[in-house]
This record gives C-alpha cells, structure tokens and sequence, in this order.
C-alpha cells in the first residue's frame, strides 16, 4: 500500500511539472519573439542615433513604447517574473526620458540608460537571432558607452560624427 502511495504521487508530481513546464515554455516562445521584437526596434533607435535622426530615433522610441506594453508587466513566471518586472520598470522609464527630450545629446544620454538595461535583458531573456554588445570608450568624456548591435560592424551612435568607428564588440548574444 505505501508503495501504491509513493508511486501515484511521484507521478501525479511528475505530471503537474510536466503540465507547468509546457505551459511556461509555450509562454516563453511568445515573449521572446515580443522580446526580440522590441529590441529590433531598438536598433531601428540605434540607427537613427548613427545617423543623428532625432525625429526617427523619437520616433522608434515611440515604437518601443507600443512594443513593451503589448508584452506588459506580467507576463513570467517565478524568478523570471520578479526580473522582468524590474527590466520592464526601467525600459518604460529609459523610453520616457528619450520620448521627452528633443536635444539629440541628451536622447543619446538616456539612449545609454536603455542600452544597459537591454543589454542585461537580452542575457537574462532570450532573443531570437544574434545581437554584439558592444562599446565605445571614448564615449561620454571617456566613461564610455555600450550599445547593442545586430552587425559586427562598429557604428557608434554615440559620437558618429567625430568616431563612427570607435569601439569594440564586448562580447556576442545568442538566443
């Protein structure tokens, strides 16, 4: 009798983790094409930047915005949930600072707010594709900037004008 005992609970056990991890891979799958969808829309900012667009850059900022409400606040599980709550918090604030700003500089100032923050989401969560962390020492008075990039190619949107090539990949993310 307690092995018929042990023997059904392991399996109702088992069942209910199965149930769970199919349930939050199903999950999983759809954030992380919203997820690499907003951080396309990054590089379209990132881009824009390059090419000292404010109004296209304001504009893709505008995107993101779209993009990361439609993913919302709330949608892992567990420790998952916990980090990506506090990564959504701070993209919505970096992208309130870029939206509010029409000084190409200072976009650029919060850009860099964004670029360290999805560059943690994007090791934190998977992204579909390839992305290059990358960074410019030079940057902010020699503080140095990162960026992501989907191009190994040094396009720095920080100082293109004067240093379009300055920087390095840091390091290459695959989802």
């Amino acid at each position: 009798m307690k092995k018929a005992i042990i023997t059904a609970s392991l399996f109702f056990f088992i069942c209910l983790g199965t149930l769970f991890a199919e349930g939050h891979d199903h999950n999983s799958d759809d954030f992380e094409s919203e997820f690499t969808e907003l951080i396309e829309s990054y590089l379209v900012l990132k881009d824009a930047l390059v090419e000292s667009d404010a109004e296209a850059a304001l504009s893709a900022a505008s995107q993101m915005e779209s993009q990361l409400e439609k993913i919302g606040e709330h949608r892992l599980e567990g420790d998952d949930h916990m980090k990506w709550m506090d990564t959504y918090s701070m993209i919505e604030s970096n992208l309130t600072e870029i939206t509010g700003s029409t000084d190409l500089e200072e976009i650029r100032t919060h850009f860099y707010g964004l670029s360290e923050t999805l560059i943690t989401g994007v090791k934190d969560f998977d992204v579909e594709g390839v992305v290059y962390h990358q960074q410019c020492p030079m940057a902010f008075d020699n503080e140095g900037g990162s960026w992501l990039s989907s191009e190994e190619q040094i396009r720095n949107p920080y100082m293109p004008d004067t240093m379009m090539g300055c920087g390095g990949v840091i390091e290459r993310i695959e989802g």
